[in-house]
């Protein structure tokens, strides 16, 4: 059961019935190459620039060894016939930390609400974690203001300047 949800592409109607998630994989390669080296989204990620081909692959496999061993999950966000984001991370001692990316071009079109509250469900009733975890730099707003609006709180700040953020999904 818990591998079959994992792996099967996610069809869900919140918004707009045109939003799939889809499991990573191999095939997304380029996708998440562009994604991940746009500048908006290197921004405020903790990786280095460029990412090359080699990190992506790493960031693939690894994303699919979790999905297997129900450490995690990864998935494309496919909005009206294009890949436009992830949104995914890992589970540890029933906490889940959450990470997202969307090409700059779709956002403020609620495609990430809607993304991470059918991801937020899946944590909940396929990785059983009961709390979901995300890490915001302090001038990312707009990841902010979406965790609020989502339920997050802000749990503490580190010195960097980097929010940690809590759900709590009982």
């Amino acid at each position: 059961m818990l591998l079959f949800s994992i792996q099967k592409k996610i069809n869900f109607n919140t918004m707009s019935p045109t939003i799939e998630l889809l499991p990573i994989s191999h095939r997304h390669r380029r996708f998440l190459h562009q994604l991940l080296n746009e500048p908006s989204v290197a921004l405020f990620n903790d990786f280095s620039l460029p990412v090359t081909n080699h990190d992506i692959f790493d960031f693939i496999q690894y994303d699919i060894e979790a999905n297997l061993t129900a450490r995690g999950c990864r998935y494309v966000i496919h909005y009206l016939g294009e890949d436009v984001g992830t949104c995914g991370g890992q589970c540890d001692n029933n906490e889940f930390i959450v990470g997202f990316e969307l090409l700059s071009e779709y956002r403020g079109k609620g495609i990430m609400t809607a993304a991470l509250k059918r991801l937020i469900q899946i944590i909940k009733h396929d990785l059983d974690c009961h709390r979901v975890i995300a890490f915001c730099q302090q001038q990312n707003t707009p990841s902010i203001t979406l965790l609020q609006n989502l339920g997050f709180v802000v749990d503490s700040e580190s010195a960097d300047n980097i929010q940690r953020m809590v759900k709590e999904i009982n």
